[in-house]
């Protein structure tokens, strides 16, 4: 018997090589209840820390793939912090993407309108989904 052929298949396993990544592979994905990507997660999580939104979180690095790693799996596994995520999403995307003030309390239906569009494609102007989540914002804010 020849012990060259009688290995286990672990063994065989372990000689080959490491795989390659395939082209366009991707290192995030949107995930959890609101859909969010780590990287933009991450993006939200440091600038609610940098402007004093929230003081329970650490800022993250969305170049490093162990900070992705640690919010993708927060996202998916806790519901409560992907809310808060995507409550933070939102107000990221008004104050650097739509260059609104920081009162977010007084935007106009309008201004609701095109950061719900924002969170949700490129769009230039309110889409449907943006007027859809504006009316939906209106119906929360009036029992919260």
């Amino acid at each position: 018997r020849d012990p060259e052929m009688s290995r286990g298949l672990g063994d065989v396993y372990k000689r080959q090589p490491m795989p390659q990544m395939p082209v366009g592979y991707r290192h995030d994905c949107s995930t959890g209840l609101c859909q969010i990507f780590a990287s933009t997660a991450i993006d939200s999580i440091n600038f609610a820390v940098d402007t004093g939104i929230i003081s329970d979180e650490r800022k993250y690095d969305s170049e490093n793939l162990e900070d992705l790693e640690i919010i993708w799996y927060k996202l998916r596994d806790d519901d409560e912090f992907n809310l808060k995520c995507a409550v933070l999403t939102l107000m990221y995307e008004a104050f650097f993407t739509l260059g609104y003030d920081d009162n977010f309390s007084d935007y106009t239906d309008d201004q609701i309108a095109m950061l719900f569009t924002k969170y949700n494609s490129t769009d230039e102007l309110p889409n449907d989904y943006g007027k859809d989540c504006t009316n939906w914002y209106r119906i929360f804010k009036k029992y919260k």
